[in-house]
């Protein structure tokens, strides 16, 4: 998979700068669903810094992804959010991140812990992963969003756990 990782390039790091730092308001809750889910430290920060800046009330007008973690409805509700006419939970960051931190906890266990695996499927889905992964979907399938996910990921964990380093020795 290496060689289809696209690098994150220096807007994707000013970008991912961003969100992490909006992201930071949730670090408790981030931290917890972490720890939950058995994910590495960081990641649902770094997941966020991507998917949405960091921004609980972000909308894709594209694809209908909605939230500081970016659900898709069916995704949502698999995971207990309520969507009607009245609420739509993606937009509680709360239960946003703990829901993510349960969908990639399950992607991180059908990926054997291959946290790239993982990612590939929280953003492009399991089942389009799944296809690629038996060699049903080309790489060409992927989405360009999907094919430079892993470069932006590593460069927000890259800056995230400078941030956390900064914070430790500023105690």
């Amino acid at each position: 998979m290496e060689s289809q990782i696209v690098p994150a390039t220096a807007e994707d790091d000013r970008n991912v700068a961003g969100g992490l730092r909006e992201s930071m308001k949730y670090k408790e809750h981030f931290d917890a669903a972490e720890k939950a889910n058995e994910l590495p430290p960081g990641m649902l920060m770094a997941v966020a810094s991507i998917e949405s800046g960091g921004d609980p009330t972000a909308i894709n007008a594209d694809s209908g992804a909605t939230g500081l973690m970016q659900f898709m409805e069916d995704t949502a509700r698999e995971h207990g959010l309520r969507i009607d006419e009245s609420i739509d939970e993606r937009l509680d960051p709360v239960k946003s991140i703990n829901a993510a931190g349960a969908e990639l906890g399950m992607a991180l266990l059908r990926s054997k812990g291959d946290i790239e695996q993982a990612l590939v499927q929280y953003n492009w889905g399991a089942g389009n992963w799944g296809k690629w992964l038996n060699k049903e979907q080309g790489f060409e399938s992927m989405p360009p969003q999907t094919a430079s996910y892993i470069g932006k990921f590593r460069s927000a964990l890259r800056q995230y756990q400078r941030m956390s380093d900064a914070q430790q020795v500023a105690r």
